[in-house]
């Protein structure tokens, strides 16, 4: 059976004319490259890739290849595959080649272009290339154009064999990304002979049936050197025979699909002379068969050689140095780590011929971290990355830099990405006084990195992030499309348009992008999130569960999809799901300080402070390992507010202030606290801030101006209401707080025009007016008060309020009983069973008591009683005053004594009530006083 090969091999030959058993050589060395990655770390794997580098490797390795050294063949395989050390190696053939020596490169692996508008040259794809995202970590086939156009200019002999076109799930399908890449290999930059596996359109084939498991091409190109190619038996192998070779043979073995290799350069130029004896094997092979072992030559290379003629301590530190690398101890501890060990080794003369090796050994783990961490943010796990850790990879690609220096062909790639780490630990630093102060450091970072790379898709999308944090939302759009400019396959920044879109309750849009994103990745769970929350904005509750439930097939084991399952429920008013799926998403992997707030803050709307406080200390003593912003420390102080911990909610309080200073919530409750231990001036600093944070709010006004009043601020409380007045929605209410102010100044004609005020301002002229009134009447001015509440009576005759404070007015301020009992008396006939509430009912009982009318007086007491509102001791004490006023004293005692018992404690106010002047006096009832008194003290 034939696969399609999911491979990019690219082979380059860089040799002149041979003698038996050697590669030919017109210079004085040969030198050869080769690399082969079938694993990959996110890439869909090959098959058989770095078998095939290894086949040729032990081809060079062998009497047939030359029995080349350590020092002439270098050989890269799967994981050291990286973007550093290929490029590290292309330079290695730099600083070994001379006029007419020639070198042999291979590459066996991923080739592929994801945008065919930003980049003709397309890309290699190394081990860490990250997924869709080629340009934060690929191979850029202009580095190696680059480098095959100065070998030539040097007098090598250069061979350029590639096989580049594959099949696979690979970002640049939909623009036939591996024959752009294929095409860019094929371009011919001078003499050199460049030999490709396939027509930039067809695919590359492997399969066991090949040597046991090889391409195609690889398997018949090896064999070919080796003698089968050999057509005239003159014992040379030349361009022209190598291609009629693979003419002959590759497309044979994999009809009926089509493979055609392409040959270029000069036919009659000579490859390798031919073994007899490798050759006799070969055609014994193919008679019989049987395969063909070769013999690896065993050998040390120069670095070895040089270290032999060392000291013990300088092996013990290379020793060390090495160990170092391979367990990732780079830069710490300081006198344990690869960067210590590589400074002695530095002072050591004696190896200073390997210097370079061991600075491009180090500079290469530097590199290969750095890329691994930058592949979980495109993937899209930053939250998951510890900003210890983001500081500490800046830290590396500073030192990585240094180590290279500027003339290093990657000197400026690596600063920028420096640059783009540092800006990540500036947005997520723990030490950041503001938020707004960290995302302006951030930015300025971010925006100098892309001064070094304008074309970093990585950076352009977390500069959107923080846009949307800031909430502009427009930028952030912006952003993204430029990040998908050059990466237009990469599913983070898609999935963020559907976010911003989101944001903005653009659904459409936001479903179109969510959607998007699935096309690429139907497992992005994001996206099926975000098409969830979509539908649950727009209260299509089915819809949104049904996405959700989706999320959670794609990852069973993944406590985000329950998250969001319990904001669906939470929005259906089903509160005891919601809760179980928040605890279920915490106790699994979400551990976000969103499902921690929302769980808690679930338990206090539902008044259960102890829950919530235990589910927000629980995450607040795992603070390492879950992000505790300031709004966790602000409500936990409010469960600490309810349940009587003062110290503790101080203590929350200052967290919170300390991790946001400009937090309002918890500069405004700070403010409260202080109002409640009367430390008015601290109050009032904290409140204030809270205002200069969010100015348009009402509450924070009306909470200065309380405290302000408690202060005896009652000029600066005037001037704070003024301006909630000036900007509220419903100033109205507010006259009623300035009418208290200018009352306690002493100024009784202000206070009633801000009543008068209140007319102008309010949505209900009548409801006004009766305020109006009831404030004349509170401060004694009887007849305005008359006077307002009977024109009130001309437009609702049956207007409950004005007819009672007529009574009341007509009662208290003109102690006229017959007045009060013609307003009362039309109470009476408004009211159609209870329609009152008990303080009505209680004046009712009162005045009639007064009047002497004891059947109507005991039939309201009775209705006060039984209302919902019913005031016991209020009720009872009025009831007390009507009995003596009717001179039933005894009864007036029995009804104090109930008042009593009912919570009445102001002695000082039956002392100076003109309704007790006779009650006082009797013996009982300073019996009475002094029992219940002498009980309390």
């Amino acid at each position: 059976m034939k696969h399609l090969r999911h491979l990019l091999t690219m082979l380059m030959l860089f040799s002149a004319t041979t003698f038996k058993g050697q590669p030919i050589k017109v210079g004085n060395e040969t030198y050869a490259l080769i690399i082969g990655i079938a694993k990959y770390l996110e890439i869909d794997s090959l098959q058989y890739a770095d078998d095939d580098a290894l086949a040729l490797y032990d081809y060079f390795r062998s009497p047939a290849g030359g029995n080349l050294d350590d020092d002439h063949v270098h050989v890269l395989i799967n994981e050291d595959v990286t973007n550093f050390n290929m490029i590290e190696e292309l330079r290695w053939l730099k600083s070994q080649l001379q006029r007419g020596d020639n070198c042999f490169i291979y590459f066996s692996g991923h080739g592929d272009n994801d945008d065919d508008t930003y980049d003709k040259y397309g890309f290699l794809l190394t081990y860490d290339t990250p997924k869709g995202v080629y340009m934060a970590g690929a191979f850029n086939i202009a580095y190696l154009q680059s480098y095959v156009k100065t070998y030539s200019a040097m007098g090598a002999k250069v061979v350029l064999v590639t096989d580049a076109c594959h099949s696979g799930n690979l970002a640049g399908n939909s623009i036939n990304g591996t024959a752009i890449a294929a095409a860019a290999l094929e371009q011919q930059f001078g003499d050199e002979i460049k030999i490709l596996s396939c027509q930039p359109n067809e695919f590359s084939y492997e399969d066991e049936q090949w040597g046991g498991g090889r391409s195609v091409f690889s398997w018949y190109f090896i064999r070919g050197l080796m003698g089968l190619a050999d057509a005239n038996n003159d014992g040379i192998v030349s361009v022209k025979e190598i291609r009629r070779y693979l003419e002959d043979h590759v497309p044979e073995d994999v009809s009926p699909e089509s493979q055609n290799p392409i040959v270029n350069g000069p036919i009659d130029f000579d490859l390798a002379n031919v073994d007899p004896d490798i050759l006799a094997e070969l055609k014994k092979e193919e008679e019989t068969g049987m395969m063909l072992a070769m013999t690896e030559l065993s050998s040390k290379g120069f670095e070895e050689r040089v270290l032999d003629q060392s000291d013990t301590t300088t092996k013990l530190n290379y020793a060390l140095f090495k160990q170092s690398l391979k367990d990732e101890r780079l830069i710490s501890p300081d006198s344990d780590c690869a960067f210590y060990y590589y400074q002695l080794l530095q002072k050591d003369t004696g190896i200073s011929s390997i210097y370079g090796l061991l600075t491009r050994n180090l500079a290469a783990k530097l590199q290969s971290q750095s890329q691994l961490f930058l592949n979980r943010y495109l993937k899209g796990d930053s939250l998951k990355m510890d900003v210890y850790d983001v500081e500490r990879i800046s830290e590396y690609l500073h030192l990585s830099a240094d180590l290279l220096g500027p003339d290093h062909i990657l000197y400026t790639s690596i600063k920028a990405r420096e640059l783009f780490f540092k800006g990540m630990y500036e947005e997520y630093s723990p030490y950041m006084l503001s938020e707004k102060e960290a995302y302006r450091k951030a930015i300025m970072y971010y925006q100098k990195s892309l001064a070094l790379d304008e074309r970093a898709p990585h950076v352009y999308n977390e500069m959107g992030s923080i846009y949307i944090d800031l909430d502009e939302i427009d930028s952030a759009i912006i952003l993204y499309h430029h990040a998908l400019k050059y990466a237009p396959t990469w599913t983070y920044p898609i999935y963020n348009l559907g976010l911003s879109f989101d944001l903005q309750n653009e659904s459409d849009s936001a479903l179109y992008y969510y959607h998007k994103t699935l096309d690429i990745d139907s497992t992005y769970i994001g996206a099926w999130i975000g098409i969830s929350n979509t539908f649950k904005d727009l209260k299509d509750y089915d819809q949104a569960l049904y996405y959700c439930t989706k999320a959670h097939e794609m990852d069973t084991a993944a406590g985000k999809p329950y998250y969001y399952l319990a904001l669906i429920y939470d929005d259906l008013d089903s509160v005891e799901i919601a809760k179980d799926y928040y605890i279920e998403s915490i106790s699994r992997d979400y551990k976000t300080e969103d499902a921690i707030y929302n769980l808690a803050y679930m338990f206090y709307l539902h008044d259960d402070y102890t829950r919530s406080k235990n589910v927000l200390e629980v995450a607040i003593d795992s603070k390492d390992e879950i992000d505790i912003d300031a709004d966790i420390y602000n409500l936990i102080s409010l469960d600490y507010d309810y349940l009587g911990d003062t110290a503790s909610r101080l203590w929350a309080l200052q967290n919170a202030l300390y991790l946001d200073s400009t937090h309002y919530y918890a500069n405004r409750n700070m403010g409260l606290y202080y109002a409640g231990i009367s430390s008015y001036n601290n109050s009032l600093y904290y409140l204030y801030k809270a205002r200069a944070t969010e100015p348009g709010k009402e509450d924070i006004y009306d909470k200065i101006a309380w405290v302000q009043g408690k202060a005896g601020l009652y000029e600066d409380q005037i001037k704070t209401y003024n301006s909630l007045i000036a900007f509220a929605a419903e100033p109205a209410g507010y006259f009623d707080s300035l009418a208290n102010s200018y009352l306690a100044l002493g100024d009784t004609v202000q206070s009633i025009n801000q009543m008068k005020l209140k007319i102008a301002y309010s949505s209900d002229s009548l409801d006004a007016m009766v305020d109006w009134g009831y404030w004349a009447y509170v401060l004694n001015q009887g007849k305005q008060a008359e006077d307002i509440f009977k024109r009130i009576l001309k437009t609702d005759p049956e207007d409950i309020d004005a007819l009672l404070y007529l009574g009341m007015n007509s009662l208290y301020n003109f102690a006229s009983r017959t007045d009060a009992k013609e307003w009362f008396d039309q109470l009476i006939k408004l009211d159609d069973g209870d329609r009152y509430n008990s303080w009505v009912y209680d004046q009712m009982a009162y005045l009639y008591g007064g009047l002497g009318d004891t059947k109507r007086s005991n039939k309201y007491f009775k209705k006060a009683l039984k209302a919902d509102d019913a005031d016991i001791a209020a009720i009872y004490y009025n009831r007390a005053c009507a009995l003596a006023l009717q001179q039933h004293y005894q009864d007036a005692i029995d009804a104090i004594e109930e008042s009593f018992k009912a919570g009445f404690t102001d002695i000082n106010q039956i002392y100076q009530d003109p309704d007790f002047t006779t009650l006082i006096s009797m013996p009982e009832f300073d019996t009475l006083l002094n029992q219940y008194f002498d009980i309390q003290e």
